[in-house]
């Protein structure tokens, strides 16, 4: 998911915990446990239930768009977490 389209800017040069939750074919983004921006522009879930696309970690699907930075941590869920769901895990991450 791009979130350089969005009128508001990714957080620079700082530790910020991110979150993607994706049901159906909506996708969330979460910054620090508030939504940033969302979509319904990826593919839906084929009949099989396995994503039509890959999952790309730090990287989109095209050529040349790589993310510059750092992952500390990665945690993969294996159902969509809603927002209540995603702050408390933002919370236990930091240590609030």
């Amino acid at each position: 998911y791009d979130v350089t389209g969005t009128t508001r800017g990714v957080p620079a040069k700082r530790l910020v915990h991110m979150a993607m939750v994706r049901a159906s074919n909506v996708v969330k983004i979460y910054f620090d446990g508030v939504l940033f921006a969302t979509s319904g522009t990826l593919a839906a879930p084929s009949a099989g239930g396995t994503p039509a696309q890959p999952l790309w970690m730090g990287r989109s699907g095209f050529a040349g768009s790589f993310f510059i930075g750092t992952v500390a941590s990665l945690k993969i869920i294996a159902s969509a977490l809603s927002a209540a769901e995603v702050l408390a895990e933002y919370r236990r991450t930091i240590g609030v």
